[in-house]
């Protein structure tokens, strides 16, 4: 089943598990706003975060990247790895012992968790069932928490300086500068990855990836999908392909 550079991507509740295989692929600097996302390098390295606070991942590690949490990845040589998507709201209602039960049973259905060695597999686990979601790993200034919302909440529409100066007491200027140092990245940036994770949502739900293009707010199919690639590792078909196999199996 494991193929050239393959991005599998396996929906078990609210819980993802993505897989990454024989792959090259580089994903730009990002953070995950709704939820913790645990990493598992299985086969070579990656470099997780840039200077100042470089970070690179070899084969055997884990680590846990949480809400906010700026940080990319580029190839240092052919990886494996599997990700696991936590969100925020799922953490909220189940505890630690469930947490671990669901995902080792969505783990054992992958291809990749048998390349992990066994006392690392106990390790993962143990990892995932201390989580703790925490809010103050994504404590924001109000009026900078105003933008995160509207821009989660209605990702299809465009973002305005106009807008800032309506709703905050910020110049826009000094807001954006603000921003980028709480989040890690720019308003607009941050306005582009919520539209993909929207359009995520809704290729899910089958839908066709023109109409999701105009949903999330790309009036040009050729941005969109570039921007989609860039986020996810593979195209908005691609993808749609990948969610609707798994669901039939």
């Amino acid at each position: 089943m494991c193929q050239k550079e393959t991005v599998y991507y396996n929906q078990y509740g609210q819980i993802e598990i993505i897989e990454v295989v024989e792959s090259q692929l580089n994903y730009k600097l990002h953070n995950h706003s709704h939820s913790y996302t645990v990493l598992a390098v299985l086969k070579g390295s990656i470099e997780l975060k840039p200077e100042p606070n470089y970070l690179l991942l070899n084969k055997g590690d884990i680590y846990c990247i949480k809400p906010y949490e700026v940080h990319r990845i580029v190839s240092r040589e052919g990886y494996n790895l599997i990700a696991i998507i936590l969100p925020i709201t799922y953490l909220q209602v189940k505890d630690g012992i469930a947490i671990r039960k669901q995902v080792e049973e969505g783990l054992m259905k992958t291809d990749l968790y048998s390349q992990l060695e066994i006392n690392n597999q106990e390790i993962l686990l143990d990892y995932i069932e201390d989580i703790k979601q925490d809010e103050a790993d994504y404590d924001f200034n109000k009026e900078i928490e105003k933008v995160i919302q509207w821009c989660k909440q209605h990702p299809e529409k465009s973002f305005s300086l106009e807008m800032i100066r309506k709703e905050t007491y910020f110049s826009p200027y000094h807001y954006l500068r603000t921003f980028k140092n709480q989040v890690g990245l720019t308003p607009h940036q941050f306005l582009i990855q919520n539209r993909i994770r929207k359009a995520q949502q809704l290729l899910r739900e089958d839908r066709q990836v023109a109409e999701v293009a105009l949903l999330v707010g790309f009036y040009d199919q050729s941005h969109f999908i570039r921007h989609f690639k860039e986020l996810i590792g593979i195209t908005p078909s691609a993808y749609k392909k990948v969610c609707t196999n798994k669901e039939q199996e």
